[in-house]
């Protein structure tokens, strides 16, 4: 696209291709009947969205990236993963899988914050996703049940100087120019923010009669760090900077049931986060302009950075009926 109207950035102009050959291999093995094995290795491609070519400069950061620009180019993210695995069955009608994970991302693209509603989208070198997955199910007579847990190590694989201004060792590193003070040093092996590393899943189902079934679930997830703090760095000083930049781990209870009333109709209740456990469920780092009272500080210097922290949904309850075709 050409905008003739504007011939300086920003402006509309744009020419963007994308292309790649993905390849892929796969394996499995039965090596009994009761236990198969696999392994694979596969290449994928994401070219960035026109949300994130929109977004894309640096000196014209967005507050709602959702406009086309004359923004800087960005590259595909290429991703390489290998995995490898088992599964089988136990006795008891139990069934189990175990398998491990590496995922290399080149040119993957991040959302740097420049402020607290503002940001731009940039590649950055490589990332790395690797973990294991463990999983068992089984059914004893009216009751199955189902137990999923997932360790995921997420990495930054390259070293950058990337915007920071509201975390705590901004213009602290050597490694990054004296004439950009809001950055921050992010160095191979720092863990990617928004990425808890556990998480768990349990869930149970009870038949408590042909047409009654009951059933409850717990999803529990570790702590994360706060988007702008990619160098894990951050720490709360009491004064100036405020919060932890990490968003602590969570578990809610889900509770559900089904009642069949014939003829196609059917009753539904669920009850969500039951405890009404207080939780949040993403995080960043940003300038806080309220004081404690919630008045507006005009004076900038009074701002304070905060971990901001996005809540999950309270107890919430549903109660229905609704009619299946063909039943």
């Amino acid at each position: 696209t050409i905008d003739l109207l504007t011939t300086t950035a920003p402006n509309l102009d744009g020419d963007h291709l994308y292309k790649k050959l993905n390849p892929a291999l796969g394996l499995t093995w039965q090596v009994s009947p009761a236990l198969n094995a696999y392994a694979g290795f596969s290449q994928g491609n994401r070219a960035p969205t026109p949300i994130e070519l929109g977004c894309a400069d640096p000196a014209n950061p967005c507050s709602l990236p959702n406009s086309m620009a004359s923004d800087p180019y960005l590259k595909q993210v290429v991703a390489r993963t290998l995995e490898a695995g088992l599964r089988g069955k136990l006795a008891g009608n139990m069934e189990w899988n175990a398998g491990v994970y590496r995922t290399v991302s080149s040119d993957d693209i991040l959302f740097v914050g420049t402020s607290t509603s503002a940001g731009y989208f940039t590649n950055f070198g490589q990332t790395r996703r690797q973990g294991i997955e463990l999983g068992l199910s089984g059914e004893q007579g009216r009751v199955n049940w189902r137990i999923n847990y997932s360790y995921l190590q997420a990495t930054f694989q390259s070293e950058a100087c990337l915007l920071g201004a509201n975390n705590s060792t901004r213009g602290t590193s050597a490694q990054c120019p004296i004439t950009s003070p809001n950055e921050i040093y992010v160095q191979k092996g720092n863990r990617i923010p928004g990425l808890p590393a556990h998480s768990l899943k349990l869930a149970a189902n009870w038949r408590a009669s042909d047409s009654l079934h009951l059933g409850a679930d717990i999803q529990a997830f570790s702590g994360q760090y706060a988007r702008g703090n990619e160098n894990n760095q951050h720490q709360a000083d009491g004064a100036n900077y405020l919060g932890s930049g990490r968003l602590p781990g969570y578990a809610i209870l889900n509770l559900h049931g089904n009642l069949e009333l014939g003829a196609g109709w059917e009753m539904f209740a669920r009850l969500n986060n039951v405890f009404d456990k207080r939780y949040g469920t993403a995080a960043a780092l940003a300038e806080n302009p309220f004081d404690n009272n919630g008045t507006f500080q005009n004076d900038s210097n009074d701002w304070k950075s905060e971990t901001f922290i996005a809540p999950g949904a309270p107890r919430a309850a549903w109660l229905g009926v609704r009619y299946r075709f063909g039943k």
